[in-house]
């Protein structure tokens, strides 16, 4: 019983070691977050993401200018990334990037930064999805 259990084991440690090589097989996808502001001129947008184990602290995006960042989707299907978003316009913080919501909707995630608050697109839409409003 002992050596079955090793054996399935090192299979599946074999097998986890080559999945996304030469396999075809992904396993975590890459995941790209991005961040525009899309607010009038003179109005900057302070961003900062963190999830359980990173803090990928503040950065301040004049207007039309961009944040993103990269990261690989859980094995678990328990990612989360938040972020404190905060305008002249109002703030908040934000589920940015949830596996049980995401999976399916994004791997390049685009927010857009408005008078009116933060706008979620899927992948290839040009339309928004998701609306967090200013608090």
């Amino acid at each position: 019983m002992i050596y079955k259990t090793s054996l399935m084991i090192l299979f599946l440690a074999l097998f986890l070691s080559m999945a996304g090589a030469d396999t075809g097989v992904v396993l975590r996808r890459l995941i790209e977050v991005d961040f525009v502001n899309k607010l009038p001129p003179n109005h900057n947008v302070s961003v900062h993401c963190k999830s359980k184990d990173d803090d990928l602290e503040i950065h301040v995006l004049g207007p039309h200018q961009g944040y993103g960042f990269q990261f690989y989707d859980s094995l678990l299907g328990n990612t989360l990334f938040f972020c404190g978003v905060t305008t002249d316009f109002g703030h908040g913080v934000y589920d940015i990037y949830t596996h049980r919501r995401d999976a399916d909707r994004c791997t390049k995630c685009l927010w857009e930064v408005t008078q009116v608050g933060v706008y979620g697109f899927r992948k290839d839409s040009g339309s928004p999805d998701i609306y967090f409003r200013w608090a």
